[in-house]
């Protein structure tokens, strides 16, 4: 939810903004399509900075919404999982999280032993998770929260 109370969801036809100013007889919303936020696939995750009131969205590159215009940055391929799953899918990311210091934390799925801190300044810093810290080095993060003191918590998907 943002600082005017819109609900954003992102999912298979791009990503949309709820107004909770809807009534039942007056639904408002407004839908962003896969090319009006620029990843040109699904949108996997979203998440809202308060420090600035930006929408962040990623896939395979990550977008932002700056109140006015989606935009753009891409994840230099040096940076992303060469992981593909057995349908043929690549790591995609599936998480974002905001700190205090305005870096966004994106996890991978698909058995990416890393994640990506995205600072600022619109850098990049790959972080390698330790051998052993998922169970059979399963690091399929599926969900993630920061606490106010920068400690995050993951949940990560297990396969029976």
């Amino acid at each position: 939810m943002d600082d005017e109370s819109n609900i954003w969801i992102a999912g298979t036809d791009g990503v949309l903004r709820f107004s909770t100013k809807s009534t039942h007889d007056s639904f408002i919303y407004t839908k962003f399509s896969h090319s009006d936020i620029l990843l040109n696939s699904l949108a996997k995750s979203i998440a809202y900075n308060p420090m600035d009131g930006t929408i962040w969205c990623a896939r395979r590159d990550v977008s932002y919404f700056d109140g006015e215009k989606w935009n753009l940055i891409v994840i230099p391929d040096s940076l992303k999982p060469k992981v593909v799953n057995q349908a043929g899918d690549s790591c995609r990311i599936t998480t974002i999280i905001i700190d205090v210091n305005n870096n966004k934390y994106l996890f991978w799925y698909f058995r990416a032993n890393d994640f990506l801190i995205l600072d600022r300044n619109n850098q990049f810093t790959k972080i390698s998770f330790p051998d052993g810290f998922f169970p059979d080095n399963n690091t399929d993060v599926s969900s993630a929260i920061l606490d106010k003191t920068g400690i995050y918590g993951l949940a990560h998907y297990i396969m029976d």
